[in-house]
């Protein structure tokens, strides 16, 4: 029974202080997944999105992202847009400007935090109001050639000889 006693008392010291061993370890840097340093967004809207790094696939419990917002990438006035466990957020209704981005883990307790990523930035250039008053009235003229196309037709054939209905 003694025996028992230190067998248990020595795994469970293992077990604890292998616990402890993995909570001191230092986080890695999470990154965006993106396939460069930049984004253009035309209409306002954007989605960023990030995976977990390899090394922590299998233990992300009682950790989360952070990710900041600033309109320098000197990030000296930085916003927190985004905390919690999912994979990416979106953002909608910006005006045009750059936005700088980056990312990290924290612990729930916020004890720990991993190093911050890259700097992702967007560039938010909606597209000119003259663009737009250019294809709505390219729209406006197809309208009202298609609606003269069908009128006329209508016409022809309720004035052609001989026609019954």
């Amino acid at each position: 029974m003694h025996l028992f006693r230190l067998i248990s008392a020595a795994l469970l010291m293992a077990a604890w202080g292998g616990a402890c061993l993995a909570a001191q370890q230092p986080l890695p840097a999470p990154s965006f997944d993106v396939s460069g340093e930049r984004e253009l967004a035309n209409a306002g809207f954007y989605a960023l999105s990030w995976s977990w790094p390899q090394a922590l696939q299998e233990r992300r419990q009682g950790l989360q992202f952070e990710v900041q917002e600033a309109d320098t990438p000197a990030f000296q006035s930085p916003r927190t847009v985004y905390s919690g466990e999912d994979l990416g957020t979106s953002f909608s209704g910006k005006e045009d400007g750059d936005f700088h981005y980056r990312l990290r883990i924290v612990s729930e307790d916020g004890d720990r935090s991993s190093p911050w990523s890259s700097i992702y930035l967007v560039e938010v250039r909606h597209h000119p109001l003259s663009r737009a008053f250019a294809l709505l009235a390219v729209g406006a003229a197809v309208f009202l050639a298609a609606a003269g196309v069908i009128l006329a037709g209508h016409y022809r054939q309720e004035v052609q000889p001989g026609h019954t209905r």
